[in-house]
């Protein structure tokens, strides 16, 4: 089982080995680690965090107590947002456009599936609140690339659950095919 903690320094350092020299990435104030190895080498333990899949971490900075997290996402026309609270649930509000109608060819879809994928090394994602404010196709067609499975099949993680899903109405969501997703 993993042992996740956060960063309860303003930052620290983690190192490309268990010497200490080498910094491979700051990390900073909240951030999660995961701890790969419980039992210290030279003093540091062996962690995964952010873009580090393996480093080594002096323990004294790390804790139990989790931040808000608050991930603004650049759908293009505006953003998208990720919430994480402390008891780690996953708020997801609007998602740009469909990828196939972004110029890069990512939507908010994109940015969730790295952060449970890559980040938390997870197959499944998990959103327990999704929110469309309204329903204008720069709102929802990232979040479509979540619930569509025909769409999701660009993900690396292989499944996704909503959990509750808020809209500013039923009638335009039936028409963009809600019965698919209901299935």
């Amino acid at each position: 089982m993993e042992t996740i903690k956060y960063l309860k320094s303003e930052t620290a350092k983690v190192y490309k080995a268990s010497d200490g020299e080498d910094v491979l990435i700051e990390l900073l104030w909240g951030d999660r680690v995961e701890i790969l190895d419980p039992i210290p080498q030279n003093g540091l333990l062996k962690v995964h965090s952010r873009w580090a899949p393996s480093g080594y971490i002096d323990p004294k900075y790390l804790g139990d107590k989790s931040l808000l997290e608050l991930y603004f996402i650049d759908v293009g026309q505006g953003d998208g947002i990720l919430i994480v609270t402390p008891e780690r649930k996953h708020i997801l509000i609007d998602g740009g456009y469909t990828r196939k109608m972004q110029s890069h060819g990512k939507s908010a879809a994109d940015f969730v599936d790295w952060k449970f994928a890559v980040d938390y090394k997870q197959q499944k994602i998990v959103i327990d609140e999704m929110i469309c404010s309204h329903s204008d196709a720069d709102h929802y067609g990232g979040l479509w690339d979540l619930i569509n499975a025909a769409e999701n099949t660009e993900l690396d993680c292989t499944s996704v659950e909503i959990k509750n899903f808020y809209h500013a109405g039923a009638g335009w969501w039936k028409k963009m095919g809600r019965e698919a997703w209901e299935k």
